[in-house]
């Protein structure tokens, strides 16, 4: 099983840039792999131009210009993860894949069996809302999506849907105390 790992910083600039925004945006992340898991190194926002759409429900990407950029970044990725990620700012609680985002991440899982060398590459895709942020992957073999553990600065980010009530009890405590 492989976790997630990034600082706090990194999570924190995540979940504003959701905050900020009122559209969705899409992005990939660097990473460096560590055994089996997975630090994040680097994050990058998809430009402007490869949209098509976007509002605060959903994005449509110009096909022309998304199909060729994610077959490269797929293609030029040195570890068997590729990560990406978007946002949904109007989204409270839980992040969760819409069933457009589990479409679209099963379609990446597929490109990857089309790129020499790249057919055992698991992508992953981050859901980030106002407060959390979410990480999946789709198994091709079993047909099943299942959620990646996040850890922040070394912490588990429990999904607030999963959580005991003392557990989001002191996460909240936790969040009031930092502003």
């Amino acid at each position: 099983m492989v976790n997630i790992y990034m600082r706090e910083d990194q999570f924190n600039n995540l979940i504003q840039l959701n905050r900020s925004n009122k559209e969705e945006i899409s992005g990939t992340m660097q990473i460096k792999k560590s055994g089996n898991d997975i630090l994040i190194d680097k994050i990058l926002i998809d430009s402007n131009d490869i949209y098509q759409e976007r509002n605060t429900k959903y994005i449509q990407y110009d096909i022309e210009k998304w199909i060729p950029k994610t077959g490269w970044d797929l293609y030029v990725t040195d570890t068997p993860y590729y990560v990406m990620f978007h946002t949904h700012p109007g989204l409270r609680g839980a992040p969760r894949l819409s069933d457009a985002d589990k479409d679209m991440l099963k379609y990446i899982q597929s490109l990857t069996k089309k790129i020499p060398g790249k057919e055992n590459m698991l992508v992953i895709e981050g859901v980030i809302t106002r407060q959390e942020i979410a990480f999946y992957s789709y198994d091709e073999n079993i047909q099943e999506i299942s959620n990646i553990p996040l850890f922040v600065n070394g912490i588990e980010k429990k999904l607030s849907k999963n959580q005991s009530f003392l557990e989001a009890f002191q996460e909240g405590f936790r969040r009031g105390s930092r502003r």
